[in-house]
């Protein structure tokens, strides 16, 4: 999982970077807008996602890694 989110971090710089290219390249009120109500939007929800995300990957590697430990000792008896 936290892998996934990893790799929507990459996806997140990647966007970033190319719209960068992009709309300094057409530098013009129609890339500007969609750049506001688009671009910065998804970029957004994408931050606040990942924000929201991350405790509950954190907390479910924590209750994976008490399984295991869990599974272990049942085996050791």
């Amino acid at each position: 999982m936290e892998k996934s989110l990893q790799m929507i971090r990459e996806d997140l710089q990647r966007l970033s970077q190319i719209n960068k290219v992009l709309f300094e390249s057409w530098d013009d009120k129609y890339a500007e807008a969609f750049n506001d109500s688009c671009i910065k939007v998804v970029e957004q929800q994408l931050k606040q996602f990942l924000e929201n995300a991350e405790p509950y990957c954190k907390h479910i590697k924590e209750l994976e890694e008490e399984m295991q430990s869990f599974v272990q000792e049942s085996k050791n008896r």
